[in-house]
């Protein structure tokens, strides 16, 4: 926990989504509960409210070195979590 809250911060949602990534990796195959948990710790992030200028540059950066890294694209609602406001179509 961050800051004498309760809530989760941006570094510790960073930490643990990085863990499973690395997880995932070093498993001969990936595993179903290992997929879940990735999903999960992502989806924590994406929905994570940073707390300053400097939380929104740190999650948007982490972001885009995780699509960098794996390929992997974001679906629309997940881009609509990490903009903060639903786009229009």
């Amino acid at each position: 926990m961050c800051k004498e809250t309760l809530e989760t911060c941006l570094e510790e949602l960073i930490d643990q989504h990085i863990a499973t990534l690395h997880a995932m990796a070093d498993a001969a195959q990936s595993d179903d509960a290992l997929m879940r948990q990735e999903a999960e710790s992502r989806q924590a992030i994406l929905h994570y409210r940073p707390q300053g200028e400097s939380e929104v540059n740190e999650k948007l950066t982490y972001i885009a070195a995780y699509i960098l890294k794996t390929g992997n694209a974001l679906t629309p609602q997940e881009m609509d979590l990490l903009l903060g406001s639903p786009r229009r179509m």
